[in-house]
């Protein structure tokens, strides 16, 4: 990586933008210089012409999922301290950000969901993939997010496992397993959480919508070049070609995104878990927060009793 000059690199970065490629080349280059790291980065955005929106919502946090989840110690230290420098850099734009997502988009995204039948799209995911005859890799794996719960790269990124469940889901809280557990009629066992940096080779159980096997069945029809890619590979093509197929179908079960399909996953498993059991609203938090995927944490003196 080393061998490549400046100046192939800029043309990478103008061509496909900060890839994983020109971040591997930056950690060579800067290993022993964040804040150099972080002024080249800079560089780059600048040559690119990105929106201050854009480089908050999508540049930045490619960067740090890059950089924070590499398996060399060394590596990742360096990744979290030049992604500290750039969200100290940026958190005046992000902070903002965040708080017209709060205002404006959650409760439109709140009343979006209260007009969709969470029930009638999962009802057509498990069809999808029952229909052995359905090949169509961007539809399975649409109903596979469905019936799951995970995200995108969950499901097309590296170093991702399912395994079938016992049926039973026991909640992860401060990185350890709870006394209280709940039943599911099916369940697998997830290896590779995409959003958290020190528990990504934790192994938990999650709800399934579906059979258990059919779903790891379905899981294998996903074309071989649309697996164990990398989280920028996933969203430079994966992404798009999904967005792009599914465009009408989306339409027609009243989706936006593919992401919505969380939510309409949550919306099944947490209506049959509130339907199934008493839940008090700190149990409900815990499970809700497991079944995503969610590293929870809470203070040691808050005893979480079953």
């Amino acid at each position: 990586m080393l061998a490549r000059k400046n100046s192939d690199i800029d043309s990478i970065v103008r061509r496909s933008g900060i890839t994983s490629e020109v971040l591997d080349w930056l950690y060579e280059t800067y290993k022993d210089s964040a804040t150099g790291a972080v002024k080249q980065i800079n560089q780059f955005i600048s040559n690119k012409e990105y929106t201050i929106k854009t480089i908050c919502k999508s540049v930045l946090p490619k960067i740090k999922k890059y950089l924070c989840g590499s398996s060399d110690y060394h590596k990742k230290a360096w990744g979290m301290e030049v992604s500290d420098l750039l969200n100290q850099q940026y958190k005046k734009v992000t902070d903002q950000i965040n708080l017209e997502y709060d205002t404006i988009v959650n409760p439109q995204k709140q009343l979006f969901f209260e007009s969709v039948d969470s029930s009638y799209i999962a009802s057509w995911a498990i069809e999808t993939l029952e229909n052995e005859n359905d090949k169509k890799w961007h539809r399975i794996s649409l109903a596979l997010a469905i019936v799951s719960g995970r995200r995108m790269l969950e499901i097309h990124g590296l170093a991702r496992s399912y395994d079938c469940g016992n049926g039973v889901i026991t909640p992860v809280v401060n990185g350890r397993e709870i006394e209280k557990s709940y039943h599911f009629p099916q369940t697998l066992f997830f290896l590779g959480q995409a959003k958290t940096l020190t528990k990504n080779d934790l192994k938990f159980q999650i709800p399934v919508l579906c059979n258990a096997e059919l779903f790891l069945e379905r899981q294998s029809d996903l074309p071989p070049e649309r697996l164990n890619l990398d989280p920028l590979a996933v969203n430079k093509t994966v992404s798009s070609a999904i967005s792009s197929a599914t465009k009408k179908l989306r339409k027609q079960l009243g989706i936006k995104s593919y992401k919505d399909s969380r939510d309409i996953y949550t919306n099944v498993t947490m209506s049959y878990f509130d339907r199934s059991y008493d839940l008090s609203e700190k149990e409900r938090e815990i499970l809700l927060g497991h079944i995503l995927g969610h590293e929870i944490k809470i203070p040691t003196s808050e005893r979480y009793s079953s």
